[in-house]
């Protein structure tokens, strides 16, 4: 296995956790741009710390700065429309949509990034498709049919928005950029977002109390996702590092069962099977 096939798994298992702690926190309030830029925060005060204990010096460097807060402000909008998702429908089910970026961030590495489109790459996202499929039945909370449609959509704006900061990471950190520098500009541009998001929402500011623990949980586990993320995108091509971090949705769907929060079904199982043979493929792409 390649080092950018395990950080690849890595970042699985980071944002499997993140997308049920999301679903929690959906369950409880909606994603208000006060959580939104204390996240921020603490992705960029969490990666400041990390670039002093590795002694890496901070350097400006135009065009990762520009790369990264365009990447950050997408990402944050892709996670708050997740967030808004999942009030709406099972984890399982959003997780499982918003991870298939994998589609078109093959596409958009074929076209923008002059990688490869193989068999094993094709055959791999095609399972991933599979699985969607079979999570999808029943996958709204409360029995709502049109909140179901609508939480599903959002879903896939939200997948689409990911898969464009994948596009856009890739390109950030290409020009040799080290990755825990890019997750700060990563970090300032998705606390410029959420500040906007706030401000257009007109939203009443909660208290601390409740948003901080977590708002730190959240913004700790995007460290590290975005930040294996872009060391596996280092030394791997995108549309094999990307695809196996995106099917995290089989550790939120564990997780997710084991905790209550939704039951494990004999679709849902074949799921996690399709998944994982995805995963088989994507490796050996």
């Amino acid at each position: 296995m390649s080092a950018g096939v395990g950080f690849a798994l890595l970042s699985l298992l980071c944002a499997g956790v993140l997308d049920v702690l999301f679903g929690r926190y959906s369950g409880q309030r909606r994603a208000g741009g006060s959580y939104l830029v204390a996240t921020g925060i603490v992705v960029v005060l969490g990666q400041s710390a990390a670039l002093a204990a590795l002694r890496v010096p901070f350097a400006w460097e135009a065009g990762a700065a520009f790369w990264g807060l365009l990447a950050g402000i997408v990402l944050m909008g892709a996670n708050a429309l997740l967030i808004e998702s999942l009030a709406g429908i099972n984890v399982s089910l959003g997780s499982t949509i918003y991870r298939l970026n994998t589609i078109p961030v093959v596409i958009f590495a074929v076209a923008f990034l002059d990688e490869t489109l193989t068999l094993p790459k094709g055959a791999g996202v095609l399972l991933g498709v599979l699985a969607v499929v079979l999570l999808y039945h029943r996958g709204g909370r409360g029995g709502d049919d049109r909140l179901l449609r609508l939480s599903a959509g959002l879903a896939i704006v939200a997948a689409l928005l990911r898969a464009a900061f994948g596009v856009l990471a890739k390109i950030g950190v290409s020009g040799g950029t080290d990755p825990f520098l890019m997750m700060i500009y990563i970090g300032a541009g998705w606390t410029l977002a959420a500040v906007v998001y706030g401000a257009v929402r007109r939203e009443r500011a909660p208290r601390t109390s409740s948003v901080l623990p977590y708002a730190v949980m959240s913004g700790t586990l995007i460290c590290l996702v975005a930040s294996f993320l872009l060391l596996g995108l280092r030394t791997a091509e995108a549309s094999v590092v990307i695809p196996i971090a995106n099917m995290s949705f089989v550790a939120a769907l564990l997780l997710s069962a084991a905790s209550g929060m939704e039951r494990m079904t004999a679709s849902k199982v074949l799921a996690v099977a399709s998944a994982a043979l995805a995963i088989t493929l994507l490796t050996r792409a």
